[in-house]
């Protein structure tokens, strides 16, 4: 493979992670449009739904 090539794979790739970083920031403040709650709730919202219960320091840990 060319370095030419590669660069070019890596390039697209970069992009489509941006993209797809972009639309679930956008689906996540849809949500928590929804649900009536702010950005960070929602991101303690979904730890919580991932990990189950765990103490507020280590929430905030998580959530950093």
């Amino acid at each position: 493979m060319s370095k030419n090539s590669k660069n070019e794979l890596i390039a697209g790739l970069v992009a489509a992670v941006r993209a797809s970083q972009t639309a679930t920031e956008m689906l996540d403040a849809a949500i928590a449009d929804y649900l009536g709650v702010n950005g960070t709730d929602f991101r303690c919202l979904d730890i919580l739904d991932q990990d189950g219960p765990m103490t507020a320091g280590r929430l905030a840990q998580r959530a950093r």
